[in-house]
């Protein structure tokens, strides 16, 4: 590793079936080939939160756009604990930013976001639908979001 210049390290603790796991995701690149222009220099303390592990899309947002984000990565957060699986498994930071950015108003325009396939919008799209709506979401439980787990319906009048 000695030529590569690491751009950003993220940590990720989380227990599994009461097992604890950390998860270490380094991203790197050949120093020799980045050009000097391109190798991150640790001006500040903000400037390393914004580029570990957040997207630029983040730092360009309005207000409203990144409190909506915030919100989203907060109960996304919250969800994966419940899970009991890393919030990346739910949804990537980059897949939150298309989906404030796109502002779906259905469960078909969700699943139209780049990322988010049916899986997700049957499990977290009632929420993430709350969320852009100005409704906080509410977390389920692992067997609410679980994939196989029967949902019920409403019977026919």
């Amino acid at each position: 590793m000695r030529d590569k210049e690491v751009l950003s390290l993220r940590e990720y603790f989380f227990e599994v079936h009461g097992f604890p796991h950390l998860l270490c995701v380094v991203d790197y690149a050949d120093a020799a080939r980045l050009p000097s222009s391109s190798r991150p220099v640790r001006a500040s303390a903000d400037a390393e939160q914004a580029s570990s592990g957040r997207d630029d899309a983040v730092a360009r947002m309005s207000a409203p756009d990144r409190a909506l984000f915030l919100t989203l990565r907060a109960w996304r957060n919250e969800q994966a604990r419940n899970d009991g699986v890393p919030p990346y498994v739910l949804f990537t930071n980059a897949e939150l930013v298309r989906v404030v950015l796109a502002r779906p108003a259905s469960t078909s325009a969700l699943g139209a976001v780049e990322g988010i396939g049916p899986g997700k919008v049957r499990r977290y799209g009632e929420a993430i639908l709350r969320a852009l709506n100005g409704v906080a979401p509410q977390t389920s439980s692992a067997a609410e979001s679980a994939p196989n787990a029967e949902t019920p319906t409403e019977a026919a009048p």
